[in-house]
């Protein structure tokens, strides 16, 4: 009997590796990792080593990441995985799974995946759901000269994600980041408006970025980003520009090759998470080559108000109020078709 460690893909568990006594597997975002998801920014550098003890007992222990380690969303720290339990390290879940040797043999992934294979983050069981499977299969089968089909997963050009303020914040679970509870029927607008002046912070911020449709955030936060000139380095102009590149032509490629600029920017400044917005936005978090894995639906707006908070404050901090205020403008004329990408 060996034991499989498997890692969540879409709505299944895909074999990872088989686990060898003796032999600890580590898994962290960096390169140098046994087992490396470097797309999973919540995962610490080397956040966990996993072994099989001799008694066939699963084994782990976190040497102390950023964000915790849990098994069936309970914190620990260290333990034993039993069969039919969830461990999660950032976004991404495991389990392990018993079968007899001649199935381990005849597995693809007998042994522990090169870290240059890099399986990636992978979703919460319990997250927003998905597009539907079948329009993304459809784009996925498409030939590659047609990968532009893809924005007919992201049609949007102007409007909201949701048709009331309410409808919104229940379908994300805002109501844990913004205290200001909107009423029945009003609308992202004029609710946008009301945190934007009565509340502190970055309410107002949090909220658009998910009130706005995937393609339409994504061009918030580049627009915001060059309106309050938000710029960290010379790259950050390429950068939107790429980010740019995939809002108008949303297909794998365009958002690969801004994914690519970002962590070369290492996700640093308002530019770059445009950047990782638009990765997140459709398709597969994992490499071309590996095993498809579905971004949970909540990641575009977790990235775009991190970017568009960035930029509220980056070199000037005293101007983050008006910021705000201006960036909230910003969003209703988009959302309003007054600021079209084309």
């Amino acid at each position: 009997m060996s034991v499989v460690l498997k890692v969540r893909s879409g709505d299944i568990f895909r074999d990872l590796c088989v686990l060898i006594s003796g032999k600890p597997q580590s898994i962290g975002r960096l390169d140098h990792c046994d087992l490396a998801f470097p797309d999973d920014i919540e995962m610490s550098g080397r956040h966990l080593s996993i072994s099989l003890n001799p008694d066939n007992s699963c084994g782990f222990s976190d040497p102390g990441s950023t964000n915790g380690t849990f098994v069936n969303e309970k914190p620990v720290s260290e333990g034993i995985l039993l069969l039919g339990e969830i461990l999660r390290c950032g976004l991404t879940e495991f389990c392990i799974q018993h079968v007899d040797v001649d199935e381990a043999k005849n597995s693809d992934h007998r042994h522990a995946a090169p870290s240059h294979v890099h399986p990636t983050a992978a979703p919460h069981a319990h997250q927003a759901a998905q597009p539907p499977r079948d329009k993304i299969e459809a784009a996925r089968t498409q030939p590659s000269n047609a990968e532009s089909s893809l924005s007919t997963l992201l049609p949007e050009r102007s409007g909201f994600s949701g048709a009331s303020a309410l409808e919104i914040c229940e379908k994300y679970s805002l109501g844990k980041e913004i205290e200001l509870t909107p009423t029945v029927g009003e609308s992202p607008a004029a609710y946008a408006h009301r945190l934007a002046t009565s509340c502190h912070d970055n309410e107002c911020l949090v909220f658009l970025a998910y009130a706005l449709p995937k393609r339409c955030a994504v061009w918030w936060l580049t627009q915001c980003t060059q309106a309050a000139e938000s710029f960290k380095s010379d790259a950050d102009r390429p950068m939107l520009a790429l980010a740019e590149d995939w809002v108008r032509n949303p297909t794998d490629e365009s958002r690969r090759k801004a994914m690519k600029m970002a962590e070369q920017l290492e996700m640093a400044s308002p530019a770059a998470w445009a950047g990782v917005a638009a990765f997140w936005s459709h398709g597969s978090m994992a490499p071309p080559e590996a095993p498809s894995v579905q971004a949970p639906d909540h990641l575009t707006g977790k990235a775009v108000s991190g970017g568009a908070i960035l930029a509220t404050v980056l070199k000037t901090p005293e101007k983050a109020p008006d910021r705000r205020r201006q960036f909230t403008e910003i969003a209703i004329r988009i959302s309003a078709g007054q600021l079209p990408w084309q």
